[in-house]
């Protein structure tokens, strides 16, 4: 993550994704171009940047870079609420934005994978986001982009917390 004084960029990716998509991958349906589609692209890509990463930070920051050894009771109410709200999103549809696999599915996959080593989504409790973290950790690109960034950070979480597991979601069916 860069910073410009002392201004966060972490958001910063989504930009550059999307511009990529929009300039390399020649798929309307990753990212549409019609305003109606790349609105409700752009709105779960603002969630993602303003609702999910926030609460990631605020709960992986202090274990990082605090000394911390735990998410704190508010931190883990905070992501099971995000959890929830994600659960209904996906209440009969199997993609965030709809129908379609999209770029904000990306986007939004790489944080609720990290946040799962932190907070472990509950399959009785949110059934959908299990089930859509599932789908998504069997995409190519889950594998090949995703995969080894959270085996990384989940064996740096595991060396500064007292016990974390690794939680891989191919693991809970």
């Amino acid at each position: 993550m860069g910073k410009v004084g002392s201004k966060s960029l972490s958001c910063l990716h989504h930009s550059i994704n999307m511009y990529l998509a929009s300039r390399y991958f020649n798929c309307d349906k990753m990212l549409p171009k019609d305003p109606g589609g790349r609105a409700i692209i752009d709105q779960f890509m603002m969630y993602n940047c303003g609702t999910l990463q926030p609460r990631y930070r605020a709960a992986a920051d202090p274990i990082l870079y605090e000394n911390c050894r735990f998410v704190s009771p508010d931190q883990i109410c905070e992501i099971e609420t995000a959890y929830s709200d994600l659960d209904e999103i996906l209440a009969g549809r199997p993609w965030i934005t709809g129908s379609l696999l999209s770029i904000a599915d990306i986007s939004i996959a790489s944080t609720i994978s990290t946040l799962n080593i932190l907070v472990p989504v509950d399959k009785n409790r949110f059934p959908n986001l299990v089930r859509w973290m599932y789908k998504m950790s069997e995409e190519y690109f889950y594998g090949t982009a995703n995969d080894k960034g959270l085996e990384e950070f989940s064996k740096r979480i595991g060396e500064l917390l007292l016990h974390v597991e690794r939680r891989d979601i191919r693991n809970f069916y």
